[in-house]
């Protein structure tokens, strides 16, 4: 075992959390850093992509103008020559004896140079200079290299368009100086360059700003660069050859990693994880050119190498791409190491990342092992307190590519410094620390994406692939990689080239080993550099660094940017964003079985009622209760007011506000409910901080008030409507009768007031503690209570309100169960219209272990044996004896420093009781007692998916307390669509049901509480939109083309059954192996819809596939906007604007009092629970 000290314990703690972070939110992590380091490189990106488009629309336009380029006419000669014509002089001049020579660079000054007339006046001034010249001269003039026909006028628009898209920058920083940017296109310029060979005949005016060199070698290098510039000469040959050697040996190599990578069968989207990756290292190596520019101090990045870059920006970025190739392998061996059927519980993710992140390797021993033979090392050294061991395994290698990289950086500038000195040393030892320094920074860019954005990719593929795995059901051939299956499609013989080729390419694998590594890295990098040295050697010669007067690399330079840069940014942002959101949506519906199709049989069919399309936009919210009301609320910004069952119209709501004299919408609608019987609709606007109350019965809102609460600081936990308390004596001067009859006993239990006589109030429970009551037939809104103030004396209160839950128990209907933040529950009840608040003391360990005193039964005055010799005795149940002690990773999970699962409670209205979720732990909870009746053992799950069901409530056959054949928690697991049941019953040998007593006689020994249950456990993924029902089930929507999978475990023993079997100190919890699995049946095959509907019994986990009615066109659509229970046994789901009523069975959907209806007119049996229902009415 590791043993850890407080400060890496306070490590793990933050590490923890971080890792939690990952898994919750990787869309997030994938998008959030990839387009930070995007932002920041924007503008080298800019280079490559919208200013290239930009120049090109520019020279299109002007292409199909009324201006067009006529045949250059080379400075006023008589004849028309080719383009070419002019390079082919030049080069006859490398090759000829130019002594006696000059080289002169004439500089023409104007506020701006490229004008059409400043042109047509220099050309004019060189004409006049070649007419007075009696010898050769050869002119090299940005006129020719621009392509303009300067006999004919051209705009100045045109010019810029041309002198931007003919040439390029190192062309231009020979004839320009001054030169004028807007987002990095040139605008304008101060000086204009002309360069003239000639002999010393040629007699040029002093007036003209001049310089010359005689030197013949100086001369024809001069002419040499700019051939090269010009991608004309010998030289060009060599740098086509370094592209295509670059551009072959990078397709090779993302070929063989891709291999590579489906080889290790741990990724399902290849190709996806290899773009995503390719993209990640492009972005690190715009972003370091980038950093490593404003660290030089350059405006722009082609100053860094001074030459042409687009080899030496190739270079760089083919070492980083063979640097990171390592890490993105074991990035996959790393985090995809688990390919079995519980690999989908992000608990084992969590495992794998803690692991990354520390530095160990996953699935072995030997890693451990390794740590603690380091830490003791570092101990006996004395230097544990200045090395930090939690470091990526990825990191320790970046750190040994840079040392190499730093090594062979050194060798090459002592080898340089040995051969070479003077300016060209320098210029050389500058690029050299240019190229490295984005090499480096690349690396370390990419890093931190590879610890973000590429974890990411690997997280949401992970999932993809474990639900893949179990869906395809072995089906599809993942031994073979997408090379290997097409060479091997056909089935060649064995000694034919495609089967050995085919087979060949399926034992590619990637070399990870350091030997290996170390053998390929340094060579590559020295070859790598030697050609691009060679590169640079060609493009700027050797005597061109001792006079700058010719070739200036530093002229002046103006950048500015417009509003059109950024507004390109942001579309370009825009784009990609939308183009990311779209892949990931699209990749969700292509996981599993695109091709496969849903089998139904034709008898099975889900009953609908269809809404009318009112909304013409999506439904983003549905509201409803026991009542037969439903409302909706859309994108459009309409609320609607439906009654499915009678198929009316529906009423529209939404309305408008007067605020400081305007009339503003009532949007958003952030908060909607409805009274039990529809009669009120309450509708909450946090921005404008206002209520209103609308009346079924008025059609119009009846009233509107305003909230004074900060919902920034406090908000709303829970809210009802509740009947307002009637005094007593108002009850009996208005049912006071002439005579008494049978209706009215002698015990006062008198009718209810009738409906019209019933004032309702709606209660608001806040964060802050208070209770809010708002009477709906006035619209005061007053605060009734305050819980803290209540139950604590001090002024400064310390806690808040965290959960706020109605609780309706079959006596007393207005309770309220509070959980504090310091962990306190506190009950609330209505008495006469006040609340009264009462402390709940949860007691463990009480359940079944009081002893009632009593009298022996052997006589009326005495006993022989006393009350307490019952003590003497062991009056336990014989079922007590299964029980097992809990786990104890269980037992530590309340003080744990993470919160996995949010606090949650949820009430279990007709028994009274409540279960309360605390991290990994639910607890059932007596609401009257405070004893824990039972305590379950829960996964992360979806806070918002929790819930709770139970069997059709009966009497206990023996004692005569209510009792439930089965208790059921579900809930959605919190990293995937995977819906996990828990199902609680007794043994059906023993043929009782579980017995709702709390204060039970251990005596009793024929009825069983919760200490007899077992678990059983169920599966299913893919679940798609579920809602669960007040009959015992789950009724829900999936998508039609994804098969769902259910997994089951049968065990008796509930905690070798259970989900946590041990937490691992190194930040993971392990998940037991599914014993066996269950398959859906298939049924017959439907190809009509997207959609299908299902039911899941919660007492057996049968799940039953239903086809939903085909007579709406909304099922043809990617997503569910949201589902409702509607009723009792149905659901309400929106498809779009499309809302449908989803039910089986007859046609009653509404029923208010599921248990204890006393309307039921049908022969009473023994689950009605009379006894309940008189003392309900009373």
């Amino acid at each position: 075992m590791v043993s850890m000290n407080p400060r890496e314990n306070i490590v793990n703690q933050h590490l923890t959390k971080v890792i939690k972070l990952l898994i919750k939110y990787p869309k997030i992590l994938v998008l959030v850093p990839i387009f930070l380091v995007f932002t920041f490189g924007y503008s080298v990106v800019y280079h490559f992509t919208i200013l290239q488009v930009n120049t090109w629309l520019r020279n299109e336009y002007f292409s199909h103008s009324s201006v067009k380029n006529s045949p250059t006419n080379i400075m006023g000669y008589n004849h028309t020559v080719e383009f070419n014509y002019n390079y082919k002089h030049i080069e006859g001049l490398i090759a000829s004896d130019l002594s006696g020579s000059y080289l002169t660079k004439v500089t023409f000054h104007n506020d701006n140079a490229l004008t059409y007339d400043f042109l047509h006046e220099v050309n004019n001034k060189i004409i006049n200079l070649i007419e007075s010249s009696s010898g050769s001269v050869t002119i090299l003039s940005p006129i020719l290299d621009w392509k303009l026909d300067i006999s004919s006028r051209f705009s100045n628009d045109y010019l810029v368009t041309k002198v931007n898209y003919n040439s390029n920058y190192h062309l231009n920083l020979v004839y320009l100086d001054g030169i004028e940017f807007v987002n990095y296109m040139i605008i304008g310029a101060d000086t204009l360059n002309v360069y003239l060979i000639h002999d010393s005949r040629l007699i040029i005016d002093s007036q003209w700003v001049q310089y010359s060199i005689d030197n013949p070698v100086r001369i024809k290098d001069f002419l040499k660069y700019y051939l090269l510039i010009n991608g004309y000469g010998y030289g060009v040959y060599f740098t086509l050859g370094l592209r295509f050697w670059i551009i072959v040996f990078t397709i090779y190599f993302l070929t063989y990693l891709y291999l590579s990578i489906s080889n290790l069968h741990k990724i399902k989207s290849n190709f996806g994880i290899l773009c995503g990756w390719f993209m990640e290292v492009n972005v690190s190596v715009t972003a370091a050119v980038q950093l490593v520019k404003i660290f030089n101090g350059c405006d722009f990045w082609e100053d860094l190498f001074q030459s042409p870059s687009f080899v030496t920006i190739a270079s760089a970025l083919f070492i980083v791409v063979f640097i990171s190739s390592r890490n993105l392998i074991r990035l996959i061996i790393d985090l995809s190491s688990c390919d079995d059927y519980c690999n989908m519980d992000s608990r084992y993710l969590q495992t794998r990342l803690y692991k990354f992140f520390i530095g160990l390797e996953n699935n072995t021993e030997a890693s451990y092992q390794k740590l603690d033979m380091l830490n003791s090392l570092l101990r006996n050294l004395h230097l544990e307190s200045k090395f930090n061991l939690i470091l990526p395994r990825i990191t320790k290698i970046l750190s040994l590519d840079i040392l190499t990289l730093k090594a062979v950086e050194y060798s090459s500038l002592l080898f340089m410094r040995y051969y070479f000195g003077g300016a060209f040393l320098d210029s050389l030892n500058s690029k050299i620390g240019a190229l490295f320094a984005v090499i480096f920074w690349s690396l370390i860019i990419d890093h931190i994406l590879q610890l973000t954005y590429l974890i990411g990719l690997i997280i949401v593929d992970n999932y993809r692939t474990d639900i893949t795995k179990i869906l395809d059901n072995g089906q599809s051939n993942t031994e073979l990689n997408s090379f290997s299956s097409l060479l091997l499609k056909g089935k060649p013989p064995r000694n034919s080239i495609l089967y050995k080729l085919g087979t060949t390419l399926t034992f590619v694998r990637y070399p990870t080993t350091l030997k290996s590594w170390l053998m390929v890295l340094p060579p590559l990098e020295v070859w790598n550099l030697f050609m691009v040295l060679t590169y640079w050697a060609l493009y700027i010669p050797y005597s061109l660094f001792h006079d700058s007067n010719i070739l200036s690399q530093k002229s002046t330079r103006r950048l500015s940017f417009d509003i059109f840069y950024f507004l390109e940014y942001c579309a370009f942002t825009v784009l990609l964003m939308s183009v990311s959101v779209i892949v990931f949506r699209l990749s969700t519906f292509k996981i599993v079985g695109t091709d496969s199709k849903i089998e139904l049989n034709d008898n099975k069919s889900f009953k609908s009622i269809d809404l009318p399309e009112t909304h013409y936009l999506d439904v983003i919210k549905l509201k409803s209760n026991n009542s037969s009301f439903l409302i909706s609320i859309g994108l459009d910004h309409k609320v609607f007011v439906w009654s499915p069952l009678s198929l009316s119209k529906p009423i529209d709501i939404c309305s408008t506000i007067g605020l400081d004299d305007k009339e503003l919408e009532f949007w958003p609608i952030n908060y909607a409910n409805i009274s039990t019987g529809g009669e009120f609709i309450i509708l909450m606007n946090f921005k404008y901080k206002l209520i209103r109350c609308y009346s079924r019965s008025l059609l119009k809102f009846h009233w509107t008030s305003s909230l004074e609460i900060d919902f920034t600081k406090d908000k709303i936990l829970e809210s009802f409507f509740r009947e307002r308390t009637a005094p007593a004596f108002l009850q009996l001067k208005k049912m006071k009768k002439p005579r008494r009859d049978s209706i009215i006993s002698m015990n006062g239990n008198y009718p209810r007031l009738e409906k019209s006589s019933v004032q309702y109030d709606f209660v608001m429970v806040l964060e802050s503690g208070s209770i809010l009551t708002a009477s709906c037939e006035s619209g005061t809104i007053k605060v009734t209570s305050d819980i803290l103030d209540s139950l604590y004396d001090t002024e400064d209160i310390p806690v808040k309100l965290k959960l706020a839950k109605k609780i309706i128990t079959p006596r007393v209907n207005d309770r309220i169960v509070h959980q504090l933040t310091n962990g306190d529950l506190v009950v609330s009840v209505a008495v006469n219209n006040k609340w009264k608040f009462l402390k709940l003391d949860t007691s463990d360990n009480k359940y079944n272990k009081q002893v009632v005193s009593m009298d022996t039964p052997m006589s009326r005055n005495s006993s022989s044996i006393g009350p307490m010799a019952y003590n003497n005795y062991n009056f336990e149940s014989i079922n007590v004896n299964n029980k097992a002690s809990a786990p104890e990773a269980l037992k530590d999970s309340f003080n744990s420093l993470v919160e996995i699962n949010k606090t949650i409670i949820v009430t279990l209205d007709f028994v009274g009781m409540i279960i309360r979720v605390n991290n990994l732990v639910a607890e059932l909870i007596d609401v009257q007692t405070g004893i824990i009746l039972h305590k379950i053992n829960v996964a992360h799950f979806k806070p918002s998916s929790f819930k709770v069901s139970h069997s059709e409530p009966t009497h206990c056959r023996f004692c005569g307390c209510a009792s439930i054949s089965s208790l059921t928690v579900v809930y959605e697991d919190f990293s995937s669509d995977t819906l996990i049941i828990h199902t609680f019953k007794v043994a059906n040998r023993s043929k009782t049901n579980i017995c709702l007593r709390v204060e039970r006689d251990p005596r009793e020994i024929r009825c069983a509480g919760f200490d007899d249950v077992y678990e059983e456990q169920y599966w299913y993924e893919e679940i798609g939109a579920w809602q669960l029902t007040d009959i015992n089930m789950v009724i829900g929507v999936k998508n039609s083309s994804e098969k769902s999978v259910s997994y089951q475990d049968g065990n008796d023993d509930i905690f070798e059954s259970g989900y946590l079997k041990k937490v691992d100190m190194r930040g993971g919890s392990k998940l037991r192996s599914l014993k066996s699995k269950i398959k859906t049946p298939k049924e017959n095959e439907v190809q009509t819809n997207n959609w299908t509907g299902f039911i899941i019994t919660l007492g057996d986990g049968k799940m039953v596939e239903y086809e939903i009615p085909r007579l709406s066109k909304g099922l043809v659509c990617n997503n569910i906007g949201c589902i409702e229970k509607f009723g009792y046994k149905s659901v309400a789901v929106s498809f779009g604007n499309l809302i449908k009523i989803l039910y089986l069975g007859n046609d009653k959907l509404v029923e208010e009092n599921l248990y204890f209806n006393d309307l039921n007119k049908s022969k009473a049996i023994n689950n009605e629970l009379l006894f309940i229902n008189k003392r309900r009415k009373r």
